[in-house]
């Protein structure tokens, strides 16, 4: 008996605290996690800062991995792990800041590619359309399998996007935000 007044006793006391117990039908009844909710709401925004290891370049930050080279999946996990997200460019003022930083005839994955639609190039952070910068040819699907695509320099001779297979292993660019 005393385990059934304990129980009917954390009823009625949540009930009304809740207002379950209100004895209105029109009074609308509350969540436990509708306060939270909106206190969380009201807090001050916290000043985002970027992932360790993330650079200033231009407008925003980047990481760009120098010596570690994976498949395409498997440095958008990287960059998610780190924080961030495969890197897309924004335009060709940030393109070229990102390409002065590369070592020369050495390829970087970033987070574009027409996995849904062939040609159709989006950021794999926003889902938007990508801002282009081909190489000289490019793109150019010589196999079936080229939907990932990577960045390069070739010392000022030819420098931009490149599409090639995802399993390829490159070196990648992370970027800290989704606005591309």
């Amino acid at each position: 008996m005393l385990d059934h007044t304990a129980v009917l006793f954390f009823v009625l006391l949540a009930g009304s605290h809740y207002g379950y117990l209100a004895g209105s039908e029109n009074l609308e009844i509350q969540k436990p996690w509708d306060n939270l909710s909106t206190y969380l709401e009201n807090l001050p925004k916290k000043i985002e800062l970027p992932p360790p290891k993330f650079r200033l370049i231009g407008s925003r930050y980047f990481y760009i991995e120098q010596q570690i080279e994976q498949n395409w999946t498997t440095a958008a996990s990287t960059c998610r792990e780190m924080g961030g997200y495969l890197a897309a460019i924004k335009d060709e003022e940030e393109a070229q800041a990102i390409i002065a930083r590369l070592t020369p005839f050495v390829f970087y994955y970033v987070g574009i590619n027409d996995h849904e639609e062939k040609g159709s190039f989006v950021s794999l952070a926003s889902g938007k359309p990508a801002f282009l910068k081909w190489s000289k040819g490019e793109p150019d699907y010589v196999f079936h399998d080229q939907n990932c695509v990577s960045i390069f320099n070739f010392n000022d001779n030819d420098e931009g996007l490149m599409v090639g297979p995802c399993s390829n292993k490159h070196t990648f660019i992370c970027q800290a935000d989704v606005e591309i």
